[in-house]
């Protein structure tokens, strides 16, 4: 006979601090996409799907595997940027911005907003004087 499953049971050997268990409020998530969900009605599982694909950019290369934090970690940065730099305290170019987040200069963030651009057609204004931008050839946009 199986044993009947218990949701909440924890063992009492678990470490704490071994990152396996995560206390994480999913009802208070549910209940803050509610708005969401309501607004946008029936383009919500589009938006969803569109967040996905993002934050799956952001994490997940092509092969699918994890980026290290710290390549997922400057992809965020980066689509946060383009999507608007009044995110960051004081809209900081990109070269103040790659002061702050301490790497040796901006060309660390611009790969990555440049692949922004192309891959999703987001940019700021501050991207507009940009010469070097070139389509990919991989027909993104």
């Amino acid at each position: 006979m199986k044993a009947e499953f218990h949701e909440d049971f924890e063992s009492e050997h678990q470490d704490e601090l071994d990152g396996k268990h995560v206390s994480f409020d999913y009802d208070e998530i549910d209940r803050r996409l509610q708005g969401v969900r309501e607004e946008l009605g029936e383009a919500f599982p589009a938006a969803a799907t569109g967040a996905t694909e993002i934050l799956r950019w952001c994490a997940v290369n092509e092969a699918g595997e994890v980026f290290a934090e710290r390549i997922a970690y400057r992809r965020l940065m980066a689509i946060l940027w383009c999507l608007s730099p009044a995110i960051f305290k004081g809209s900081p170019s990109l070269t103040e911005l790659a002061r702050r987040l301490g790497l040796a200069n901006k060309a660390t963030l611009s790969i990555h907003t440049a692949e922004v651009r192309r891959r999703f057609g987001i940019h700021n204004r501050a991207q507009a004087h940009g010469h070097n931008f070139k389509a990919t050839t991989k027909g993104n946009p």
